[in-house]
């Protein structure tokens, strides 16, 4: 048992504002839908599963869910989608069991500020944005 993340990568890209001629450099997401795609059709073949947790809402992963499922009967996935994702993951909900992820469960599943080890020497801060009152914020000026 455990977790495995499959993190898709950014490319830089140039853009320019059409209006006003204003350059900046964006990310792109590249390639992440296929590799996640990869990894999941491989850990089901080699039986690294029996049951997996998916956190997407992205229906693209659709073909290779089909697939999965199609291919290896025995194997159960759940979605978890991201918060406010629940309604874009229409096509992913008709095919497996899904469950949302809202801003609660991510503010009891905080790590501590800070981790220690044997020496309580702290080895590790938890980042402020990700500090409860922060995340209220950030969920009251999102909505």
């Amino acid at each position: 048992m455990g977790v495995t993340a499959v993190i898709g990568h950014f490319k830089e890209k140039q853009k320019k504002c059409l209006k006003c001629g204003a350059k900046w450099c964006a990310h792109e997401e590249k390639q992440s839908d296929v590799n996640f795609a990869l990894h999941l059709l491989h850990q089901a073949h080699i039986n690294g599963f029996d049951k997996a947790f998916l956190i997407t809402a992205d229906s693209d992963l659709c073909p290779a869910i089909d697939l999965v499922l199609d291919t290896f009967p025995e194997k159960e996935l759940v979605i978890l989608t991201p918060p406010n994702r629940y309604q874009i993951a229409r096509e992913i909900r008709s095919k497996v069991s899904t469950f949302k992820i809202k801003q609660k469960h991510l503010a009891v599943s905080l790590l501590p500020e800070n981790i220690y080890d044997d020496e309580n020497k702290v080895i590790c801060v938890r980042p402020t944005e990700y500090t409860p009152h922060v995340l209220r914020k950030i969920q009251i000026t999102a909505t």
